[in-house]
């Protein structure tokens, strides 16, 4: 039988399209973070880089709140434009415009106000103090824009705009580092300026965003909003998990820093700052692959593909094992180099940099694994889990065993004390895992046996894909009329809006449109599944309920796929010159001449790529069909095929349904054979 189950180098190719361009995207990020430590260590000194590692929790907390805020409220807002509802998540944008603004006013005001405070809070000592406080005044400042800019962003690129996304980042971050060489290793000005050019790179990203309101393009408009309880509340509930995770290492950093100052002194946190400089492109990658696996683990859970949602998973975590082992590995070689990048001339420095390195680095293997867990629980929906892992990463194990070493063994094993928290970590989440892991094998046995236990469906199904312009949904409607069965076209986009709880116009949108890359962030579950995603799911299983229904025929959708394993199936692929395409798409559909070819094109390319994303198949390949017939040679020709093919499927195997054979025979023999 031609229908054989997905194989796992079909989902292999998914798994590295998502996760390449993800990983990549986070080295980049990486990268603008090491160049900047390697411009202010070797502009201004050890010092700086302490300095800039004692501030650096206080930054990362604007950061992790406007995502609390931004992935919180795009969430939602993706759920009401999706449901049709277009006012509200406009004003659901607002909301979030608002309180991004209110709270970045207060880190703003509150930081520059009390700067020297909060630098002594953070742990500087009074070697460093002078140039935290200098750093955190023009530093602050810029938090209500860095506020507004990362938390909008998230929206902008939910409202169809993710190229603008990275060409506003990519110039922000090169216009940056530019005026870092600039005016830190050129002209030597002071650590004050590596606050001010991130303020200027975040400028330019915001002057790439208006052109988003100025242009009136996408849905998302800047109006008064109207203030609702339960939206607030929905907003910091949805964004909650992914908080902890972006404030999970400032919060290292900051009981690091005070530990190390108080132990070891100023020397050891501009070492720990060179450490997290360095191990940020490893904790990026990670992130990366974990983000890549993200989309694919949802949405197979969504579809109930146990086996392949699976087989994700524990390719990420294999993935994120070798990454972190080869990186440790390098650490461990050459961790004495490293401090040379970012500071030289500073022996004492480069041993300790080394020394922290090798025992800080390891910890990474523990937290890839954790990271993918934590995802598990995402995607599976267990969402009390993910925030207990989350948590307990910001204020948890690391904490506990810091404390033991400093006043327990008098400082000892100081730098160990990461690596024993994130074993922790890492033993624990196994546990939760791989208790998730067993309680959706039983609901999957469960469920199975409901579908084995159901009536046979008991008669063919054809589905027909087709080329666009090629008549194949003609000639599905009259194989439908032939056999005196069910035809599904347009029927399935009303059946899947009741299911999905999205709209009919919604679902029409988004069909045969892939969302490329991941965009999404970690989020909770299948219902922040991109809309695209969320559609496929809802018609995915609309199919398998009205195959199960009886003898039809459906139309386009990846039905081959979705019934791939489905013995009373026959798989169609129709198809034409482009020639003959355009004459149709002229004569039959109405379509204006001009451009004619040019349409047909891009609708190809849009089922192909639709297809490919979701299916990891290849559009068109013969191999995917029982029939790839040329409807050049006409329509009732291409019928008289494909009933041939019914009726030779129904003599090998007339027991399937004695009615249903018996009553198509009869349909059949009124046409003429081949």
């Amino acid at each position: 039988m031609l229908s054989q189950p997905i194989e796992f180098k079909q989902i292999n190719k998914q798994f590295t399209k998502f996760v390449i361009p993800s990983v990549i995207g986070m080295v980049v990020q990486s990268l603008y973070i090491i160049l900047d430590g390697i411009v202010v260590g070797q502009g201004l000194g050890e010092a700086a880089l302490g300095a800039i590692n004692i501030a650096f929790p206080f930054g990362m907390l604007t950061v992790a709140l406007s995502m609390l805020i931004g992935i919180g409220g795009s969430n939602i807002y993706s759920i009401y434009k999706g449901q049709g509802e277009p006012e509200k998540a406009n004003n659901l944008f607002c909301q979030s415009l608002a309180l991004l603004a209110a709270i970045g006013a207060v880190l703003a005001f509150g930081g520059f106000f009390f700067r020297r405070d909060i630098a002594v809070f953070l742990g500087a000592n009074e070697e460093l103090l002078p140039s935290v406080t200098a750093y955190l005044k023009w530093l602050t400042p810029f938090m209500l824009l860095q506020m507004i800019v990362m938390g909008g962003a998230t929206f902008i690129r939910n409202d169809d705009a993710p190229k603008l996304i990275m060409i506003a980042s990519v110039t922000g971050s090169i216009v940056n580092a530019i005026l870092d060489v600039i005016f830190i290793l050129i002209l030597g000005y002071g650590i004050e300026v590596s606050a001010i050019t991130n303020g200027v790179g975040m400028l330019i990203e915001l002057a790439f965003y208006t052109t988003h309101f100025i242009r009136g393009q996408g849905m998302l408009r800047l109006r008064k909003p109207a203030f609702y309880g339960s939206e607030i509340k929905r907003i910091f509930s949805n964004g909650f998990a992914t908080f902890l995770m972006e404030f999970s290492k400032p919060t290292i950093t900051f009981f690091f820093n005070r530990a190390l100052m108080g132990t070891v002194g100023a020397i050891s946190v501009s070492a720990f700052s060179i450490v997290i400089y360095a191990s940020s492109i490893l904790n990026m990658m990670l992130i990366g692959v974990t983000q890549g696996a993200q989309p694919l683990m949802s949405f197979y859970h969504g579809k109930g593909d146990r086996k392949i949602f699976s087989h994700v998973y524990k390719k990420g975590v294999r993935t994120n094992l070798i990454i972190a082992i080869i990186a440790v590995g390098l650490f461990t070689l050459f961790g004495d180099k490293v401090a040379a990048i970012f500071v030289s001339g500073n022996p004492e420095l480069a041993s300790l940099t080394a020394q922290m390195l090798r025992q800080f680095a390891p910890a990474y293997i523990f937290i890839g694994v954790t990271l993918m867990n934590i995802l598990l629980f995402q995607t599976t929906e267990q969402n009390t889990l993910a925030t207990l892992i989350s948590f307990l990463r910001c204020i948890g194990f690391v904490q506990v065993f810091l404390l033991l070493s400093l006043f327990v063994f008098g400082g000892k094993g100081l730098y160990l004390t990461f690596l024993a928290g994130e074993l922790c970590h890492f033993i624990l989440s196994q546990v939760l895992a791989r208790k998730t892991n067993k309680q959706l094998s039983i609901k999957i046995v469960e469920t199975e046996g409901v579908f084995h236990e159901a009536p046979a469906n008991g008669g063919y199904i054809v589905t027909i894909s087709r080329e666009f312009a090629s008549g194949g949904r003609s000639i599905g409607r009259k194989v439908a009329e032939a056999l005196n069965v069910a035809f599904y076209d347009k029927e399935i986009v009303g059946l899947a809006a009741e299911k999905s709880r999205l709209s009919a116009e919604t679902v029409e949108q988004s069909e045969e449109k892939a969302e490329q890359g991941f965009q999404y962030g970690l989020y909770l579950g299948t219902k922040y599944l991109p809309i695209t995603d969320q559609v496929f799911i809802a018609e995915s299983k609309v199919i398998e309920e009205v195959a199960g229904k009886g003898p039809c025929v459906i139309v386009g959708r990846c039905a081959d796929h979705i019934l791939r394993d489905n013995k009373n199936c026959i798989h169609i692929f129709i198809h034409a010159p482009l020639e003959e395409r355009v004459r149709r798409a002229v004569e039959d559909y109405g379509l204006p001449a001009e451009d004619v070819a040019q349409t047909i094109r891009n609708n190809d390319i849009a089922r192909e790529s639709y297809y490919n994303h979701y299916t990891g198949a290849e559009w068109g390949d013969a191999h995917q069909y029982h029939l790839s017939i040329n409807s050049t040679i006409g329509i009732d020709q291409c019928v008289e095929l494909i009933l041939h093919a019914v009726r030779t499927s129904l003599a090998k195997n007339p027991s399937s349904n004695s009615h249903l054979a018996k009553e198509s025979s009869q349909n059949l023999n009124e046409i003429a054979t081949i």
